[in-house]
């Protein structure tokens, strides 16, 4: 995957999350014709401003994911039952699966794309602890995520590593939710 499939997967899927807001929205409202719609986006309808002020966050979120790594190639773990339930460096319980991985240097709620070199299967995960502490290693990532790229067996591949920075809120502060 290129930098540009990335950044249009990303650009899409926000996009996608507007529209059905724009259509739930619409919906709940019951509007069904354009003249309706027309009334309904006038400037002095406070739900107008609402939608501007929706699409304004939407715009500067859209803005703010970064890629921080585009297609590194790393050597990448996993870990799974000895820590399962345990507190993860960010504060939720790890659970081995979900889609979750380990850096020693992303922040907690990155969001990181894995392919794995071998096989070209794709994992997509966040960050949510630290690790792995063996030299040599970038990432370490969960049972979940290790059965998606078809590492379960050898505990070990080369991986290209793509890093999206998504502010989150809480978990770009590094304080997250037990539920996930």
């Amino acid at each position: 995957m290129t930098k540009r499939t990335l950044a249009f997967m990303a650009y899409s899927t926000l996009l996608a999350v507007v529209a059905i807001g724009f259509y739930t929205l619409g919906a709940a409202a019951g509007l069904r014709s354009q003249t309706q719609l027309e009334a309904f986006r006038a400037p002095e309808n406070p739900m107008a401003q609402d939608i501007e002020a929706v699409q304004a966050r939407a715009d500067s979120a859209l803005a703010e994911i970064r890629t921080l790594y585009q297609g590194v190639s790393v050597l990448a773990s996993y870990y799974a039952h000895r820590e399962h339930g345990r507190l993860t460096a960010s504060g939720e319980r790890f659970d081995m699966h979900r889609m979750t991985a380990a850096s020693r240097t992303l922040a907690f709620g990155t969001i990181v794309i894995l392919e794995n070199r071998d096989n070209g299967r794709l994992a997509v995960c966040r960050i949510n602890d630290r690790g792995p502490f063996v030299a040599g290693r970038s990432i370490d990532v969960s049972l979940g995520v290790a059965r998606e790229l078809g590492m379960e067996r050898s505990g070990l591949a080369t991986v290209r590593m793509w890093a999206l920075r998504i502010p989150t809120g809480e978990m770009a502060q590094g304080r997250a939710s037990e539920g996930d």
